[in-house]
C-alpha cells in the first residue's frame, strides 16, 4: 500500500508497534491503512478510540476482504483492456 500512494506522489509515513506516540503520527494524516497482520485479530483499529477522528472505518470482519476482491477484479479487467489495446 505505502508503494501504491507514493507511487500516486503521497506522502507515506509507517509506523510499527515501536512507534512512540502514535497519535501523534496518524492525527494529521488524511489517510491511515491500519493492517497488522495477525491471525485471528478482530479489529486493527479500536472503534470508539478513533470516534471523532476518523471519518470512515471499514468493518472488520467482512470489510476489507470484499472490497478487495472487488477491486482486484476491476484492476484485472483494467490490465486485459490495456494490454489487448497494448498488442
Amino acid at each position: 500500500m505505502a508503494q501504491l500512494l507514493l507511487q500516486r506522489d503521497a506522502t507515506v509515513t509507517i509506523a510499527h508497534r515501536y512507534t512512540t506516540d502514535l497519535a501523534a503520527v496518524t492525527r494529521p494524516a488524511d489517510i491511515v491503512v491500519v493492517a497488522t497482520g495477525v491471525p485471528g485479530l478482530t479489529g486493527d483499529v479500536r472503534a470508539s478510540e478513533v470516534d471523532g477522528f476518523a471519518g470512515r472505518l471499514t468493518p472488520v470482519p467482512g470489510g476489507v476482504g470484499p472490497m478487495t476482491i472487488a477491486l482486484l477484479m476491476v484492476n484485472t479487467l483494467r490490465a486485459a483492456a490495456w494490454a489487448k489495446h497494448s498488442a
